[in-house]
C-alpha cells in the first residue's frame, strides 16, 4: 500500500499542477479534458487521503503485533483524530458556504433578496462608499486598473484574479465590463 500511496501522491500532484498550468494559460478549464482533470484531481485528492488513513491504520497493527501492544486505544485514537478532521473539515464547508458569517436564522426568499447587500456591508460603511461613473472606471482601465461593475458595485479583482476557479484569463477578458449577469 506504501507504494500506491507514492505513486498516487505523484499522480495527484500531476494533476495539481495540470488544473493550475490551465488555469493561468487557458481561458476556461470547465469544458472539455482540462475539466475532467479538475474533477480528476478533485476526487483522487479524497481517494488518497482515505487510502492514507487506512494505510495508517494498517501501521497500526502491525506495530500492535510487533511489540505486543494492546490495540484497542490506539484505534480510538485513529477514529478521534478522523472524526475531528472531518468535524473541521464540515465546519469550515459550512462557514465557507454562509459567506464567512454566523447565521442562526434561516431567512426566507424576500427576506434574502432585500438584505443581500446588508450582508456583505453595514450602512455606514455602505453609505461611505464612492459613486463612480462609467468615465471615472474606463479611466482606472486605461491607467492598469483591473475594474469591474457588478451589480451597481466598482470591484477591483487584482488581489483574486490569479486564482479564480474558471481561470485568469477570462477575468481579463472582463476588465472595464459590467459582469452583473
Amino acid at each position: 500500500i506504501g507504494l500506491a500511496v507514492y505513486i498516487a501522491t505523484f499522480l495527484q500532484m500531476s494533476f495539481g499542477l495540470t488544473t493550475y498550468w490551465s488555469q493561468q494559460k487557458i481561458e476556461s478549464v470547465n469544458e472539455g479534458l482540462l475539466r475532467v482533470v479538475k474533477r480528476t484531481h478533485r476526487y483522487f485528492g479524497i481517494l488518497l487521503v482515505i487510502t492514507a488513513w487506512f494505510s495508517l491504520y494498517l501501521g497500526i497493527n502491525v506495530y500492535c503485533l510487533t511489540y505486543s501492544v494492546d490495540k484497542v486505544p490506539w484505534h480510538a485514537a485513529l477514529v478521534s483524530f478522523i472524526g475531528l478532521i472531518c468535524l473541521i473539515f464540515a465546519s469550515g464547508q459550512l462557514w465557507r458556504s454562509m459567506g464567512g458569517k454566523c447565521r442562526f436564522k434561516a431567512c426566507t426568499e424576500t427576506e434574502v433578496e432585500e438584505k443581500t447587500i446588508e450582508v456583505f456591508f453595514d450602512a455606514a460603511r455602505l453609505n461611505m462608499m464612492p459613486d463612480f461613473t462609467w468615465d471615472q472606471v474606463n479611466e482606472g482601465v486605461q491607467r492598469g486598473a483591473f475594474l469591474v461593475v457588478c451589480d451597481g458595485f466598482v470591484a477591483d479583482i487584482r488581489r483574486w484574479i490569479h486564482s479564480h476557479p474558471g481561470g485568469e484569463k477570462i477575468l481579463h477578458r472582463v476588465i472595464g465590463t459590467d459582469i452583473t449577469n
